[in-house]
């Protein structure tokens, strides 16, 4: 039998990936990471050593579905990726046989001719090799130049006419020149001498000249020999058996198999990560914070300064950066910012160099985080409270008790923070009912560490009983180091009398005990002029309330679902002067509210603000009760809408909406369409 046969490949295919494109990302700052799994991809499969891409990764990279094919890291330039970047993975294409190896090209077809019989190997009468066919044939393929004046490189080179005789029992041995013997009894397959293979079947190739001195046509001595070809020529075992080819193999088309997209990190940074082509987002207005925090430590503007965006060479993409400058304790550093679309680009640029943006959010991971983000925009910086100058006042109300912090707002703007330049509401947190949560307990920290801790002179006010607002809270409070006023009765009335005391003005609004929209709609009103919010209790308001309402001008907020006819004439009895505004539900009172308020271009007004109308969840109302001093600040209308606006929200805004400078959505849940009308009627989408 043949010691060595040709080997049949098998004809398994890559599987085509392309309508299934892996996407990855990668940020800015893991270019290194990125590098490693690179070029782990780029050497975890190599084409076979016969295969016509013999050595070379199955896979390339390009940047861009149009750049350079790529089949090292090194050429990829990989340092010089900015966010919005794509690389993509391509593969040659290719089959993978039986035994794991790669190739380009789909499994040649080929049909097997004949065998050698008795005659063909050995002469029996003369005993002689010459003349045989297997003689003739080694004398034509292996030491002849061929008719088309090129010689069989291995066959020349390995089968010598020295190294082949032919033995009695009828076997013909090649003995090869690297020391391997080819064994041939009757019934092997005819040999083709012009592919020599290894062990596994696999055809080595030889270049031309590799193997024989072209001048003396002879076999280089294997001395000679490269360290390569020495390892080639060693691992020749025999020869494939001769075949007539069938269907030619067939390159295997490439395929795009993975989408790495760079996003933002380090110093590099998406538009679309900054704002969405209608608003800021999250990363956006912190941004924007971070940069007025630099102007208001440094005390101007030209510490930090956004560039002129402009069209990145050879590319779809703008760009433009942000220098930071070295202000005290704060750090030199440039920012730079990627996008495809020119517009979304520039606007955002002029945003941040106005310091300035038309419409913004203001919202956390929660609604803490998101009371303590209204809080440093309100304030402008945790440095504002806790300077050892000013007299400062926080309002704390249960963030998962909403009624209990109805009356917060006008306590606060009432409170405030003050000294010979600053005259501002006191920010209203949110808290849970026995303990701090992070995100609040974390701002508090941030302001402690504006003082020293011989002049703490913040005080932290709650609104609610200590049912809402526990003595344990009260307690860790004053652990911090801030002193501590409560305001609480036995139920939502109580409290908001006592605040309302505190606040100690003529006129009042009153709220139903389950008017929580309406006291949202109203809150931003009340602050401005520092006007208390009484709650009355659930079934009525009582004898007692009413009683502490007398000679008071009184605005009642919300239909007579929630303060009945009855209530509003016992409350009339006592009152200097009573009306009431009311819609035929939450969001048409809100309508009442902007009407009557902020008439005729909001007033003096010069923003808007959004939060969520608590028509699913009146919890979600607390946005919009954190919010309220903010709006005061601002001059700001509360728009509530979660979903959609009313028509008469939508006719409001036509008809008062005019001069409007910029819109905050405050929290998450407010649907975009809802921000896209309202600045739509503010002149701020575009």
């Amino acid at each position: 039998s043949v010691v060595m046969a040709g080997a049949m490949l098998a004809t398994t295919v890559a599987p085509v990936l392309a309508a299934d494109l892996q996407k990855k990302e990668y940020s800015a700052a893991e270019l290194g990471i990125l590098k490693k799994d690179l070029r782990e991809l780029l050497e975890s499969k190599k084409f076979h050593s016969t295969d016509k891409l013999a050595g070379e990764s199955v896979y390339y990279i390009t940047k861009g579905l149009t750049g350079k094919k790529c089949k090292t890291v090194e050429e990829l330039k990989l340092e010089d990726l900015k966010a919005g970047d794509k690389l993509y993975v391509w593969s040659e294409g290719f089959r993978v046989d039986e035994k794991g190896n790669y190739f380009s090209t789909t499994k040649t077809e080929d049909s097997i001719v004949g065998k050698y019989t008795s005659a063909d190997l050995y002469d029996v009468k003369t005993g002689e090799v010459e003349g045989t066919k297997l003689y003739n044939q080694i004398k034509d393929e292996c030491w002849q130049v061929q008719a088309d004046g090129k010689y069989n490189e291995a066959a020349k080179y390995l089968v010598q006419n020295k190294h082949t005789y032919l033995v009695p029992e009828k076997t013909a041995v090649i003995e090869m020149a690297n020391n391997r013997q080819i064994v041939l009894t009757e019934g092997s397959e005819i040999l083709d001498f012009s592919k020599p293979v290894d062990k596994d079947g696999y055809e080595v190739k030889f270049n031309e000249n590799d193997l024989i001195d072209p001048s003396t046509k002879k076999a280089r001595k294997y001395s000679d020999l490269s360290d390569e070809l020495k390892n080639k020529v060693d691992s020749i075992v025999g020869f494939k058996s001769k075949t007539v080819k069938g269907e030619e193999g067939k390159d295997i088309t490439n395929e795009r198999i993975e989408e790495i997209t760079i996003t933002t990190g380090g110093n590099n940074v998406l538009v679309s990560d900054l704002y969405d082509g209608l608003m800021l987002t999250e990363k956006g207005h912190d941004l924007l914070s971070e940069i007025k925090y630099y102007d208001k430590v440094s005390g101007n503007t030209d510490k930090v300064t956004v560039n002129k965006v402009e069209k990145i060479t050879g590319t779809d993409n703008y760009q433009f950066t942000i220098e930071f400058k070295t202000v005290n304790a704060l750090s030199e550093k440039t920012l730079i910012v990627t996008g495809t679309n020119k517009d979304d680009a520039e606007r955002l640029q002029k945003w941040l160099k106005e310091r300035n943006a038309k419409v913004d959010i203001l919202a956390g991971s929660n609604r803490y985080a998101t009371a303590v983000k209204i809080a440093k925009e309100q304030v402008f910086g945790a440095n504002k409270l806790g300077n050892s100058n000013l007299e400062s006042n926080i309002v704390l109300v249960n963030g998962d008790s909403l009624v209990d912090g109805l009356s917060a707002a006008p306590l606060a703007a009432k409170l405030g923070i003050h000294d010979q330049n600053t005259n501002m509401a006191a920010p209203v947190l949110l808290t849970e009912s026995d303990k701090l949560p992070k995100e609040t307990k974390a701002y508090l920290k941030e302001l402690l560490d504006n003082k020293t801790i011989n002049n703490l002179n913040t005080t932290i006010h709650l609104v609610g009983g200590t049912s809402v607002l526990s003595k344990s809270l009260e307690r860790e409070l004053k652990g911090l180091g801030f002193d501590v006023e409560r305001y609480g009765g036995a139920n939502r009335e109580e409290t908001s009398l006592k605040v309302a005391e505190k606040i100690n003005s003529d006129n009042v609004f009153v709220v139903g005990g389950n008017g929580e929209a309406d006291a949202m709609s109203i809150a931003a009103v009340a602050a401005n002029s520092k006007t208390p919010i009484v709650v009355a209790k659930n079934g009525g308001i009582s004898e007692d309330a009413i009683e502490d309402l007398k000679g008071a001008n009184v605005t009642v907020v919300g239909g007579e679902q929630l303060i009945s006819k009855a209530d509003f004439e016992s409350i009339k009895s006592e009152a200097k002067s009573i009306n009431r505004v009311a819609g035929a539900n939450r969001q048409a009172t809100n309508a009442l509210v902007i009407e009557k308020y902020y008439a005729g271009t909001f007033g003096d007004t010069q923003n808007v603000i959004v939060a969520k109308d608590g028509q699913h969840n009146k919890n979600e109302l607390i946005d919009a009760l954190a919010a309220a001093n903010m709006a005061s600040e601002k001059k700001a209308p509360v728009v509530l809408a979660t979903n959609k606006l009313s028509k008469a929200q939508i006719n409001a805004l036509e008809l008062n909406a005019k001069n409007a400078n910029a819109l905050y959505q405050v929290g998450h849940g407010v649907s975009r369409d809802v921000v896209k009308t309202i600045a739509q009627r503010l002149g701020l989408a575009n």
